[in-house]
């Protein structure tokens, strides 16, 4: 009786098992994107004559390759096993990918108009990958004759996700948007959106709802919807200054292999008909 009921329980096990694959796919997932709309820079006092802007660039690099793009406005789309471009918005982790893309839609910050967005995506199976989209813009400007100021504002959509499934080792997240004001070597102000107001060196702000700078890892989700963001320097004397708006997204994701539980199972039914084998043979002597 203990004979058939140790065979049955292996048979079963092995059977079990027989239908599962031999090995199994461990994956990781992590993205971060942010639009940023209504971008607008006022001058005030003796402050004036914002020159043009400059470039955007992006990249990703996964086990699959590297790709890269940079250019003035947009840059071309960092794609490695896909074909995204300009598409600020999670696309999931059905297939293995890196895609990072950065675009300046609109550089007419005067006008109350700037646009941009970025955007760093990976989907891991068994590999490794980064990708990152940033956005950065730098001019200059000069304060003459009076005492000036720059005040900015926009709204601002950022989004991060990390998921973690069986197997996976790491998925991070990250976001950034910082304004700085150079005059010559030295920072006279510097603005990174925090969420929590007042955080403006050289100036004040008068509108933070949430970070723009920020981490995510394992599971975890940053989906706060659109903000509305304003700060203003305090006073600059004459004299050059040189403006730095940057936005970036960065993300890296990592997974390894999974130990198949099939093979588990059937190390564990073979030891059950050892076993039953075992009890026949005694029985016998």
């Amino acid at each position: 009786m203990k004979k058939s009921i140790i065979q049955a329980a292996a048979l079963l096990v092995l059977a079990a098992s027989a239908g599962l694959p031999g090995g199994a796919w461990a994956s990781s997932y992590a993205v971060s994107y942010n639009t940023i709309s209504g971008f607008s820079l006022a001058f005030g006092g003796g402050a004036g004559g914002l020159t043009p802007f400059t470039f955007s660039v992006d990249a990703a690099l996964t086990t699959y390759g590297v790709d890269a793009g940079l250019s003035m406005m947009d840059a071309p789309a960092a794609c490695v096993n896909c074909s995204y471009n300009n598409s600020f918005t999670s696309h999931g982790t059905a297939t293995e990918y890196g895609y990072g893309d950065a675009l300046i839609l609109n550089a007419n910050v005067q006008g109350g108009v700037g646009a941009a967005s970025s955007i760093g995506e990976v989907s891991a199976f068994n590999s490794a990958g980064l990708a990152v989209g940033s956005n950065t813009m730098t001019a200059t400007f000069t304060v003459s004759g009076t005492p000036g100021s720059v005040s900015f504002g926009f709204l601002s959509s950022p989004y991060m996700s990390t998921m973690l499934a069986a197997g996976g080792v790491s998925a991070n997240a990250n976001q950034l948007m910082s304004v700085s004001i150079n005059k010559g070597l030295t920072n006279v102000f510097s603005w990174r959106p925090d969420g929590i107001l007042g955080n403006a060196f050289g100036g004040t702000e008068s509108a933070d709802p949430f970070t723009l700078n920020s981490s995510l890892t394992a599971n975890a989700l940053f989906a706060p919807g659109s903000g509305s963001f304003a700060a203003a320097t305090n006073s600059l004397s004459t004299g050059t200054y040189t403006l730095k708006i940057t936005m970036a997204n960065y993300v890296n994701a990592t997974s390894a292999t999974v130990v198949p539980l099939p093979a588990a199972a059937w190390l564990f039914g073979s030891g059950l008909l050892g076993m039953a084998g075992l009890a026949r043979s005694r029985k016998k002597k």
